[in-house]
Parts: C-alpha cells; structure tokens; sequence
C-alpha cells in the first residue's frame, strides 16, 4: 500500500507539474498570440502605408516626368530667347557704337565748320598779301607761313582785311579763328598738357587731315585747312602749329629748300625742355640747345620718332643740314619781323 500511496502522489506531483507547464505554455501562447496579432496589424498597416507611398512615388515620378519636359520646353524657350537677347544686345551695343560715332562725328563736324565769312577774308589776304609781298622768296614764303598762323590765333591782323571784316560781320576775324582753334584744341587734348598734349594734337592732325599736294601751292590758313580736312606739307604743318601755338607752346615753323636734292619741305618745331630723344637744335636760336622736336604730319611718322626724309641727311657724324638748306622762325610777332629783317 505504502509503494502504490507513493506511485500515486508522484503522479499527481507529475500531473500537477505538467499541468502548470501547461498553463505557462498557454499564457505564452496567448502573449504569442497576441504579439503576433499586433505584429500583423502592423504589417497590415506597413502594407498599406508602403502601397500609398508607391502611389505617392507613382504620382510624383508623372509629375516628374511632367516637371521634366515641361523643364525642357522652357529650357529650349529660355535658350531661345537668351539667343535672341544676345542678338538683340549685340545690335544694342552697334548702335549704341555707331549713335556715338554718329554723334562724334557730328561734333566733329560742328567743330569743323567754317566760321562764317573767314573763307572770302583767307582768299582776300591771299590773293592781295601773299601773291604780292610774300609768293617771290624762301624767306617770303616761311614768313607768311608764320604769319598765317599768328593770325589765326589772334595775335596779328592786317588792318584793312581785319576793319573789313569786323564792317560787314560785326564780329573780329581774330576772335571767330581763335575760338574755333581753341575749341579744337579742347575737345583734342581733352585737358592733357606737356608731351602728352603735344602727341595728341599731333597724332589728330597725322590722322585727319589728307596730305593732298596743291597745283597752284597757295598756302591754306591753318582754320581752312582743319575745315577741309586736307593740304600740302606747309598746310598740314601750320594747321599743327596754330594748334599747337594756341594750346600754349612755343612753337616755329621749318622750311627745307634743297635745290641739289630737289626737296622743299614745310615742317613744325615744338620746343620741350627737358625732352632728351631726338630733340635738335635751330641754328637761330642755338642759345636755347637741343629742345625743338621736329613734327611732320605730311610723313606720318610715329610721334617718338622722326620723319623718314631726314635720312637723306644721315652721315657719319649724325644728321647735318646746313643752314642753307633748313630755315626755321618762332612763332611770334617779333620773332617774324626779325627774320624778315635780317
């Protein structure tokens, strides 16, 4: 009896045992259960949401795929119309070239308009001063040329062409050749002095008045031939001097008369103290040294350098030219009449 009692309580221990183990197993189960529920109502709404973001993604790559072409439509638009606006900005920036060239030219113009009854005073001084008084010599002709350009600069008149002239116009010749100079000079130099305002009225003359040789070889005034645009070499080196004259430097008119070369040249002298290459010396006024730089527009030579024909006078020594064959007078009224004196 004592073994069975045993057997049996060791069973029911067992049984009780397995039916704890049971119980545990079914409260496992049950938060299986429901752990697994939770999970698959969260799958469920993972699905979902991932099914309504491949939508989204779906829309967004149409409208992508929208936003692209219409990109590429606007693309081509703006690449067109930047076509477009360059050209249209190239044509802007012509005419502005051209409107500015166009009105440079037209201040040029206005600047270089004969002032009115100087052309028929010119001829008349011509035709009853120079032909008569001046036309016969090498001094005549080099004493006029200085003259011409004192006068347009207003610092000699010749009284009976000058009282003529103030009776019908009511104006002084002197005043009308002297503004239009100075006003030149001005819109040349654009206020440059020294060296650089010497080039630059220089370098405009080279470039805008036409060397043109004359058949009757009267002179031109310094005012007709920057009206004109166009003279010989003693034109062309007066135009220069008068300009040069009324910016405020001191000035002299050249002459070469070479009968053994055949070479008669008119040329400009600019004094700059202090300027050291290829400056000369004038032989009437060799007190002064070696400051006269020699300009000759009719050669168009660069403004550093000098004019090619004096080559011809190249030896060993250096350059010579005798005083027989170079005449040379500063512009001034006292300076003229000295000459014509000695």
């Amino acid at each position: 009896m004592s073994k069975q009692r045993n057997a049996a309580l060791i069973l029911l221990g067992v049984l009780l045992l397995l039916s704890m183990m049971i119980l545990n197993m079914k409260s496992s189960l049950e938060r299986l259960q429901s752990d697994y529920d939770l999970l698959q109502e969260d799958y469920y709404d993972i699905q979902r949401k991932y099914r309504e973001l491949r939508e989204t993604q779906e829309q967004l790559r149409q409208k992508y795929g929208s936003l692209q072409e219409r990109y590429s439509f606007l693309t081509g638009k703006y690449n067109t119309l930047l076509e477009k606006y360059n050209k249209l900005y190239s044509e802007y920036q012509e005419l502005q070239s051209r409107c500015q060239k166009t009105m440079e030219e037209l201040k040029v113009k206005e600047l270089l308009t004969m002032p009115s009854g100087l052309d028929e005073h010119y001829e008349e001084i011509r035709r009853k001063i120079y032909l008569d008084e001046y036309h016969f010599s090498k001094k005549g002709e080099l004493s006029f040329y200085a003259l011409a350009v004192l006068h347009d600069v207003g610092e000699i008149f010749w009284t009976p062409f000058y009282e003529e002239f103030y009776r019908i116009h009511g104006v002084h010749c002197s005043y009308l050749s002297r503004s239009f100079l100075i006003n030149l000079v001005n819109y040349i130099t654009n206020g440059s002095r020294g060296i650089e305002g010497v080039r630059l009225l220089y370098e405009w003359v080279r470039d805008n008045v036409r060397y043109e040789p004359e058949e009757a070889n009267y002179p031109r005034f310094p005012v007709e031939t920057l009206v004109y645009g166009v003279g010989d070499c003693e034109d062309q080196a007066m135009a220069l001097a008068a300009l040069l004259k009324v910016a405020g430097y001191d000035v002299a008119m050249g002459l070469i008369t070479d009968d053994v070369r055949g070479f008669y040249h008119a040329f400009t002298f600019v004094r700059l103290d202090g300027y050291l290459r290829g400056t000369w010396r004038i032989g009437r006024y060799e007190g002064l040294g070696y400051v006269w730089k020699m300009l000759d527009p009719a050669f168009e030579h660069d403004f550093y350098e000098n004019p090619a024909w004096i080559n011809q006078y190249r030896t060993k020594s250096g350059v010579i030219i005798s005083g027989d064959v170079l005449d040379a007078v500063r512009l001034t009224y006292e300076e003229v009449m000295r000459y014509l004196k000695h």
